[in-house]
């Protein structure tokens, strides 16, 4: 059923309008993503590998950067690429990680 409005758009008038499907691969990274990074979460608190200080801190920033992801990729992956989102998270995320382990070494440690 075409509209009065597509009855001048040509084909490719038409394949722009409808909305892109977003590609099954980049869906699969990012559940293998969360897979990987609740797996480490497990590891963390089973393998004792942080003292117990830092386990709780550590499984919060992974929660964070596990939305930021999920919020990124499965809402708004069909519509644009986002990725430029995700690398700025994952960055975000390391910085913060840095200062707080150099302001550890620098004021806690001595």
């Amino acid at each position: 059923m075409r509209s009065e409005a597509d009855e001048g758009l040509t084909a490719e008038g038409r394949a722009q309008i409808r909305p892109r499907r977003a590609p099954w691969r980049a869906f699969l990274f990012a559940w293998l993503l969360m897979v990987a990074w609740t797996v480490l979460a497990f590891a963390l608190v089973g393998l004792r590998l942080l003292p117990r200080a830092y386990v709780g801190w550590s499984l919060l920033l992974l929660g964070a950067w596990q939305v930021v992801l999920q919020l990124t990729l499965f809402m708004h992956l069909g519509r644009t690429s986002r990725w430029y989102l995700v690398y700025f998270g994952m960055g975000a995320h390391f910085a913060v990680i840095w200062v707080l382990a150099i302001w550890y070494l620098v004021w806690v440690v001595r």
